[in-house]
């Protein structure tokens, strides 16, 4: 029997919310993360530190659906994102592919 030992941990985020446009009409997002750190970040992380982005993985995919025909075309592409986690919130970077 063989066993695999990973020295970094990994955490699968997933995300489904809405906004709002200018236009006041709605974007549904789905968002699927990934997020990698080796166990000595990821205990800073849950003692409620900042860490340094470089020394974690932390990125993000996106699809999109759309209510109104303003929307509609963003429904075509992907989006793509790197994230920072903070204490009390992830600000992450999102840009549109294709």
């Amino acid at each position: 029997m063989a066993q695999l030992s990973r020295r970094w941990e990994e955490r699968q985020l997933c995300r489904l919310c809405t906004v709002r446009a200018e236009d006041d009409s709605h974007l549904l997002v789905h968002g699927l993360g990934l997020r990698c750190a080796d166990p000595s970040t990821s205990a800073r992380f849950r003692a409620g530190e900042i860490v340094d982005p470089a020394e974690y993985y932390f990125r993000l995919g996106f699809r999109f659906e759309a209510d109104s025909d303003s929307l509609c075309g963003i429904e075509h592409r992907l989006g793509i994102g790197s994230a920072v986690r903070h204490p009390h919130g992830v600000p992450c970077d999102v840009y549109l592919v294709g």
